[in-house]
């Protein structure tokens, strides 16, 4: 299996397959797989922005920063439906369809 170290978007951190169904997060400045074990590169690289925030990296977004862009992004997905509807019921919107907003129902 190709052992190789890729480089991520963090200098402290690479990965690498080490046998079939086996891939790691390698530390940079050590050379050693460190964290979890993931049985495929798709599920490590989903994994690798909250295991650099754990491990500290100095470009890593805070959980913080994370929750804030997820709830920007809900914020205007909710303003982008609200919008829909609103342009697809020419009559206005009845007050059940605009509190059915409010508990994400719509």
């Amino acid at each position: 299996m190709n052992s190789t170290n890729r480089p991520t978007r963090f200098p402290e951190l690479a990965y690498a397959q080490h046998a079939p169904s086996l891939w790691r997060i390698i530390a940079t400045d050590t050379n050693q797989a460190v964290g979890g074990f993931y049985a495929t590169k798709a599920e490590l690289l989903a994994d690798l922005e909250r295991y650099a925030i754990d491990y500290g990296c100095a470009n890593a977004r805070t959980k913080s920063d994370v929750c804030m862009i997820l709830l920007a992004y809900h914020d205007q997905a909710l303003k982008d439906q609200l919008a829909w509807h609103t342009a697809n019921n020419p009559g206005g919107l009845s007050e059940d369809q605009i509190a059915a907003f409010g508990s994400g129902s719509v």
